[in-house]
């Protein structure tokens, strides 16, 4: 797993993990509340073994959209910026570019550092690959997003080998510049 597929999973992700911790939420309260119809020990154990596993899996998604926020202060300035201006606010680059003064191949080459420091945060306190192998096995919507990252870029990169051989450096600029 790469530092930067596995970061830019977690901020296009950032949303989603928001809108699933409100349904988690809601399935505990109704799981709670319709608690009292379970009938025998059994049933009322297994229902309180769902709202323990909902409430850890909460409590895990919860801990790394933290980790996202706390990465985001312990990067630089212009750093952190265009990445909530990218994936937190979801601005196009245009604006980006507009907003931030720079041209468009500056951003993705800024992103792509930002990324690299922000999992260095992650990996400083202590959520190195393995923890997040762990998350992935939990979350299978997660890893599908990372998934498709990686799978996103393999073919880019492929493309851009084929352009190479055709020699057409031009066609790889414009390949990479969209």
């Amino acid at each position: 797993m790469e530092g930067k597929f596995l970061m830019k999973t977690l901020f296009e992700s950032y949303g989603e993990i928001s809108r699933v911790i409100s349904v988690i939420d809601r399935k505990v309260l109704h799981r709670g509340v319709n608690s009292h119809s379970s009938v025998g020990y059994a049933k009322t154990l297994d229902t309180m073994n769902d709202i323990l596993n909902l409430v850890i899996r909460k409590r895990e998604l919860a801990f790394v959209k933290n980790m996202i926020s706390q990465s985001l202060t312990e990067i630089p300035l212009h750093l952190a910026k265009l990445l909530v201006l990218k994936y937190i606010e979801k601005q196009t680059d245009k604006i980006i570019s507009k907003v931030c003064q720079i041209g468009t191949r500056t951003i993705h080459r800024r992103i792509d550092k930002a990324f690299k420091e922000c999992y260095m945060v992650f990996v400083k306190e202590g959520y190195g690959k393995k923890e997040f192998e762990k998350l992935f096995a939990n979350e299978k919507w997660l890893a599908g997003v990372y998934d498709y990252l990686c799978h996103k870029n393999k073919v880019k990169i492929e493309t851009a080998k084929k352009l190479q051989k055709n020699n057409s450096n031009f066609a790889i600029y414009d390949y990479f510049s969209c």
